[in-house]
């Protein structure tokens, strides 16, 4: 009798440390699957976004489109409610920038230049600031030249790298011309607040 309540009470330890066994492993798989889902994904607003070894991918009207930064770094770039406002308003955008800026600052306003024209949903057009033997297939155009419909976009670089902006018009200069300052990679910044903009992702 004895030895039947001993091997009952082992039986019982056995199933009791049993359990114990497959519960903390349960629990360390939903763990590692948790921080595995926050190091890959992220969600801003209504939008997931995956992260990747070259930034951040998402999908936009079922379009899969890759960005440099999260919405959440982009932040800090203010875009007042008067843009967003004629961006919405507007037909198409044309971007102006000098095709004398450095090397280096061309380099990347070319990769702006590609994205833009691949992820925004509008016409999108490129000119420049100045004539100039670089660029000879773009047109020189100037902030007098936007429109409600043609809203223009002046990429400058003559700024510091920690001065990154999109700024309004003054208001004794053209409503539709928008100022986009910053530098090297920066820019790419720049482009990401505008495509986020434009789809209204941040606002």
């Amino acid at each position: 009798m004895k030895q039947n309540r001993e091997e009952k009470r082992r039986r019982n330890l056995v199933l009791i440390m049993g359990g114990i066994i497959i519960l903390s492993m349960i629990v360390s798989i939903f763990a590692v699957y948790v921080d595995n889902a926050s190091q890959d994904s992220l969600r801003y607003g209504s939008q997931d976004f995956k992260i990747t070894d070259n930034g951040y991918l998402t999908k936009i009207n079922g379009t899969a489109m890759a960005f440099y930064y999260y919405p959440a770094e982009l932040e800090r770039i203010n875009i007042s409610a008067a843009t967003i406002q004629k961006m919405h308003d507007s037909t198409f955008y044309v971007f102006l920038f000098s095709p004398n800026a450095s090397s280096d600052d061309l380099a990347f306003i070319d990769v702006m230049r590609y994205d833009l024209s691949t992820q925004l949903n509008k016409q999108i057009y490129f000119a420049k600031t100045t004539d100039s033997e670089n660029y000879p297939g773009l047109p020189v155009l100037s902030c007098a030249n936007a429109s409600k419909e043609a809203l223009f976009f002046v990429i400058d670089t003559n700024t510091s790298t920690a001065d990154t902006r999109i700024s309004d018009p003054s208001p004794t200069e053209n409503p539709y011309c928008i100022t986009m300052q910053a530098r090297l990679k920066e820019l790419l910044a720049l482009k990401d607040r505008l495509v986020y903009t434009n789809y209204g992702i941040m606002k």
